[in-house]
């Protein structure tokens, strides 16, 4: 999908205080972007999503202060290949597999995937 106006020239995507609940994707990043500057993704929390963050073919993603709590999966990245596009810079990341202190299991299966 095409973004017309002023948006569609954009390379640079900066978010910050994003939060997601219990739904299957988290955040869902789709058609692929890539980016030729650097961009940010600030303070972002999944708690009980399937995936707290997918992408597809997409790279040059600099995250900062993530939470994946109670998440089957906490990231996922699809078709990570022929040096398209680069794996995602992670600083300041907390994955939580269960919140409840006498739990003997996790809620997360894998915490990042690609």
């Amino acid at each position: 999908r095409l973004i017309s106006g002023p948006a569609g020239g954009q390379t640079d995507m900066t978010f910050f205080n994003n939060s997601a609940h219990a739904s299957g994707f988290g955040w869902h990043l789709k058609p692929p972007h890539a980016p030729p500057t650097l961009n940010n993704f600030k303070s972002f929390t999944a708690f009980r999503c399937n995936t707290g963050m997918f992408y597809y073919g997409t790279g040059n993603i600099f995250h900062d202060d993530h939470r994946f709590i109670e998440c089957g999966t906490g990231h996922f990245m699809n078709h990570l290949s022929n040096n398209l596009h680069t794996a995602p810079f992670y600083h300041n990341l907390v994955l939580v597999g269960n919140i409840d202190p006498y739990a003997m299991h996790s809620r997360m299966g894998r915490g990042i995937r690609s």
